[in-house]
């Protein structure tokens, strides 16, 4: 299992848009989510279990190493490896097991493709899933700004108001690449930026959509029709990759 876990990853990539019915979709989806569209649930469940278990091990071993740095150069190399771990680990895979798994704004499930979840569990579990120590059930209850904020510092966050959703692109193409956090007027999801292609990654509560997708940031309804948002820097915040790193509690 750990060997086509491994195959999967390196031939892994954020597909632009999702959709689990075989003969409706394009041929831009990545290899892994070809071969997840053709698993049981229940293998994916335990491939993905796979994925988060490797993630672990390799968060482990930076950390290690993070705590027998004895420069600040080797510490910002090192959070630098952390960052670029969790974009790869999240966008690649753990993202990609959770298409298709279907919204309900009262969706807890746990499991990728079992169930439902709502956008803000959506984005609290993949992350405790992916080693953030926080408090599951609270923070997807809460606002997505006050989510955000937990993990982002004050100058990590940037708040766009007044319906200027062309603000909201320009911010973002200017961006490093990484993974960025959305609230919007009711809602709440991922940004993955990945030079010029930016993707939402989202519990998409459209109607018609109902589920978890990706797709091009300035293709999605929900953000073209939302006036607020709330954007986070989930990766370029040294306290809070150290905090991934030691496992210590975000609250």
């Amino acid at each position: 299992m750990l060997r086509m876990f491994l195959f999967f990853l390196a031939l892994a990539a954020c597909a632009p848009k999702n959709n689990t019915d075989e003969n409706a979709v394009s041929d831009n989806r990545s290899a892994f989510e070809k071969k997840l569209s053709k698993m049981k649930v229940a293998e994916v469940d335990t491939l993905y279990t796979h994925i988060c278990a490797h993630l672990d091990k390799n968060r482990y071993a930076l950390a290690e190493k993070y705590a027998a740095a004895t420069t600040d150069a080797e510490k910002n190399t090192l959070l630098g490896k952390a960052a670029q771990l969790l974009l790869t680990t999240l966008s690649d895979s753990i993202f990609i097991c959770w298409y298709g798994t279907g919204w309900d704004f009262n969706g807890t499930t746990t499991c990728p493709r079992q169930g439902n979840i709502a956008c803000g569990y959506f984005v609290t579990t993949v992350l405790k899933q992916s080693g953030f120590n926080i408090k599951r059930n609270f923070l997807a209850q809460q606002a997505s700004s006050v989510m955000i904020r937990t993990f982002c510092p004050d100058e990590k966050v940037k708040t766009i108001t007044n319906n200027q959703t062309k603000k909201v692109f320009d911010y973002m193409r200017v961006q490093e690449d990484g993974i960025y956090f959305i609230g919007l007027d009711n809602h709440t999801g991922f940004l993955v930026k990945k030079g010029d292609e930016i993707n939402f990654v989202d519990a998409d509560y459209e109607t018609g959509v109902d589920k978890v997708i990706c797709e091009p940031m300035e293709e999605s309804a929900i953000i073209k029709n939302n006036g607020f948002f709330v954007l986070g820097d989930l990766l370029h915040s040294d306290e809070t990759m150290v905090k991934w790193l030691n496992g210590d509690a975000i609250e």
